[in-house]
């Protein structure tokens, strides 16, 4: 992944917030209670999917519409929002989709919002799934309480990653996202044939214990990725496919890069909410865990002191500081044409609501 960023901003004017969400593809103008608005936000991410932890300190409310499928995991008194179709309030994680205008009415808060473009949506689903079907969702709302409980641990975690500093180190990331994504693809109710779905999952999952037993078992002879392909019953790509979808390094490896049994290749630097690998649990009947299945849970590898921090000037993967560290940012309100986008208003949104 390239093009992270890791950045702070504060707002005081709604005009100013619906610039910073429009950064992201989200398209809704604010509006509050009252003078005095006092925004924050803390972003980090690239550019498919990003993290956001945002405080708002007084009432307000906000509409339109999003380019981008995001998650709001909302912390705070009041927090009711409208699709046309639907409606909800505080207390589950709530899902924007694009082409599906919303109405939010709110008070003070916090919350983590999680920001996935379409097209990483979908490699994600292609992954995991070995499906070519556009990604689209049926609802706003998580397809259980319990697994609206579990985004939120993913999310957690996800947040303890970037505190911890390991969010800027690639595998990290990497795996951390996939996690997040699959974990929307999951928690939300995604249109198709979920009996489909699982069997995909459960043939990926299948192909890649074979595979990785096989090159575990002739770990002292010079196997290629052809001969666990073969053993397992499959393609070359296909094999290639179950492993991104399973194992964190993203692709099978001859055996002699790696010793008998390594495990997938684990930071030592990963926080101490995801040693033990994401939030999770046994599924109950009819619902399916956002971890696909055989994933191999991360593991700490011990280590004897901690982790010396990088440089002032330069961070532990060789990039500059300024890239891990959080740039803080005052946003400033702009005009409609600097903005390049047309004003929206709340009762375009709900005439377009009722008539959808």
């Amino acid at each position: 992944m390239s093009g992270t960023f890791h950045d702070e901003y504060t707002a005081a004017d709604p005009q100013a917030v619906t610039d910073l969400f429009a950064q992201l593809g989200v398209r809704f103008a604010f509006d509050t209670a009252g003078p005095g608005l006092a925004y924050r936000e803390a972003r980090a991410g690239d550019e498919g999917l990003s993290i956001a932890r945002l405080t708002m300190g007084q009432a307000f409310s906000t509409w339109g519409d999003t380019e981008v499928f995001g998650v709001a995991d909302v912390r705070g008194p009041r927090y009711d929002w409208h699709t046309g179709d639907e409606d909800g309030t505080v207390g589950s994680p709530v899902l924007f989709r694009p082409g599906h205008p919303a109405l939010v009415v709110a008070g003070p808060l916090e919350a983590t919002n999680v920001y996935a473009t379409p097209a990483r949506l979908q490699e994600v689903a292609e992954t995991v799934y070995d499906t070519r079907e556009p990604v689209a969702f049926g609802s706003s709302r998580p397809t259980s309480t319990r697994l609206g409980a579990l985004w939120s641990s993913l999310v957690r975690a996800a947040v303890a990653a970037v505190d911890f500093g390991t969010f800027a180190e690639p595998l990290v990331r990497a795996d951390l996202s996939r996690h997040l994504g699959v974990g929307m693809l999951e928690c939300f109710a995604l249109l198709g044939d979920s009996h489909e779905r699982t069997l995909s999952m459960a043939a990926q999952s299948r192909r890649y214990r074979i595979a990785r037993q096989f090159l575990d078992d002739h770990a002292h002879l010079p196997v290629a990725v052809e001969d666990a392909a073969r053993a397992a019953g499959t393609t070359t790509p296909a094999l290639v496919r179950a492993f991104r979808a399973n194992h964190a390094s993203g692709g099978p490896r001859p055996r002699t890069c790696a010793g008998p049994g390594s495990p997938a290749p684990t930071p030592s630097c990963w926080p101490p909410t995801l040693r033990g690998g994401t939030p999770s649990g046994p599924s109950p009947p009819g619902e399916a865990s956002p971890t696909p299945a055989g994933s191999p849970a991360p593991t700490a590898r011990p280590t004897g002191s901690p982790r010396a921090s990088p440089s002032a000037g330069e961070a532990s993967d060789g990039t500059d500081g300024a890239a891990r560290r959080p740039q803080h940012r005052t946003l400033r309100a702009r005009s409609a044409r600097q903005r390049g986008y047309p004003s929206v208003r709340a009762a375009d949104v709900l005439a377009r609501a009722a008539g959808a």
